[in-house]
């Protein structure tokens, strides 16, 4: 993990200093989370068979601040936090109303921002919404270069991948039986090989990203030296690859939402 977060910190990244990551703690929580998450962290730090929970955060914390993690990497623990807050706001606020008051409101906020965490709408829908109430996820993107279009990154990494393993398993299923037995898939990063694998399971795939890299070449015995980003082995198929791949990457209609296409063709 310690590996992961240096290597995150060359440039892929979006580095920012503690304060700041403090407050997207607070964005990505929203604010009427928020301050039951606080009421829930000081409820466990009063009560002494809790308050391991409550540092167990605050090192989490510390630790993402210190090695520079993704702000989203802690959004685990939060549901902890919440669920203390609400046992807090119960035991302090004695009023039936008030309780029912709070509860109403972050009912309601959340039912908004629904369309923020959950992909319910249609790319223009969403745009649209997001537009009409002010709300923007750039203040919370986690990787330099990628927020140049109207969809936050997240959603934008969510098309295509059907698109790219329907086109290598087409292709892998195009090789000659003797190039079929030795070949296999070299894909750039985690995301590309992860789509293969599950898309295409027959088609075999590694990567040398993240996670795929401890998990070696897994007995595929194909040439798979060559550089990035992507490559399947034999000749015939190379060629094919660099024609294909992110070729529909211009149309306009995806680079508006700042989409990088996938639909590849050959």
């Amino acid at each position: 993990m310690l590996e992961l977060l240096k290597a995150g910190q060359s440039g892929k990244n979006i580095i920012v200093g503690p304060l700041i990551y403090i407050v997207q703690q607070l964005l990505i929580t929203g604010f009427f989370l928020a301050p039951i998450g606080i009421a829930g962290l000081m409820w466990l730090l009063r009560k002494e068979n809790t308050r391991f929970l409550a540092y167990g955060y605050l090192l989490l914390i510390g630790a993402m601040i210190l090695f520079r993690g993704k702000n989203y990497y802690p959004a685990d623990v939060y549901p902890i936090l919440i669920a203390a807050g609400a046992v807090a706001i119960e035991v302090w606020v004695g009023m039936p109303f008030v309780r029912t008051a709070i509860t109403a409101a972050v009912v309601l906020v959340g039912l908004l921002l629904t369309p923020m965490t959950l992909p319910i709408l249609p790319e223009q829908t969403f745009v649209a919404y997001t537009q009409a109430l002010h709300l923007s996820a750039r203040a919370t993107e986690t990787e330099a270069g990628r927020n140049e279009g109207a969809l936050p990154v997240n959603w934008a990494d969510m098309h295509g991948w059907p698109g790219l393993a329907q086109a290598v398993q087409r292709v892998y299923g195009s090789l000659p039986p003797d190039e079929h037995k030795r070949a296999v898939i070299f894909a750039s990063n985690y995301g590309e090989a992860a789509a293969v694998q599950f898309f295409a399971p027959n088609v075999p795939v590694i990567s040398a990203h993240n996670q795929y890299r401890l998990w070696g070449p897994g007995g595929s015995s194909g040439p798979v030296g060559s550089p990035l980003p992507q490559r399947i082995a034999g000749r015939s198929v190379t060629k094919a690859i660099s024609r294909f791949r992110y070729a529909a990457a211009s149309e306009s209609r995806w680079r508006s939402y700042g989409l990088q296409s996938r639909l590849m063709n050959d």
